[in-house]
């Protein structure tokens, strides 16, 4: 286990996406802070300029949009079908609602679906946490550099110095 050969392939999708792969290294965030970034990624990347204008006014709007849209169950939906926009490219495709990040339990989402912009009705929490038990390793962004030591230790069978 400790010498597996690695071939890194960093990228938001399904836990599921490669089921050749031998070992996936997942990093979590805290649920408010994964939150505000998906925001701040939206209203304020130079990748996202061209969907900035329809984003509402501030973050706390942002949040109240997508607690009613869940609120109303029109989360439940398969937002990788679509016509093609400018709100949608380069980065990604979706129709999703302003062409950026559902702020609705997206680890749980990516944890447990088929396609990564496709929305159950429901969150599969157990099969959340059975994905998150059969990865290789797995760290916390907000505790990045102790994450990494336990990656390399799991990895290399040692901690590094």
């Amino acid at each position: 286990d400790n010498n597996l050969d690695f071939v890194l392939d960093s990228h938001e999708g399904c836990f599921d996406d490669d089921p050749g792969v031998r070992g996936v290294i997942l990093f979590m965030r805290s649920p408010r802070h994964h939150v505000h970034s998906q925001y701040e990624f939206c209203a304020h990347s130079s990748e996202t300029w061209m969907m900035q204008n329809k984003l509402p006014a501030n973050f706390e709007a942002w949040v109240r949009y997508w607690a009613d849209t869940l609120d109303r169950g029109l989360h439940a939906k398969n937002f990788s079908h679509g016509p093609m926009s400018m709100y949608n490219e380069p980065w990604c495709f979706s129709t999703l609602p302003f062409g950026c990040y559902s702020p609705i339990n997206l680890q749980t989402q990516r944890l447990t679906c088929h396609r990564p912009y496709d929305y159950l009705s429901r969150f599969p929490a157990q099969q959340a946490l059975r994905n998150v038990d059969k990865a290789y390793s797995v760290g916390v962004v907000e505790k990045y550099q102790e994450s990494l030591c336990v990656v390399t230790a799991r990895m290399s069978g040692s901690l590094p110095s």
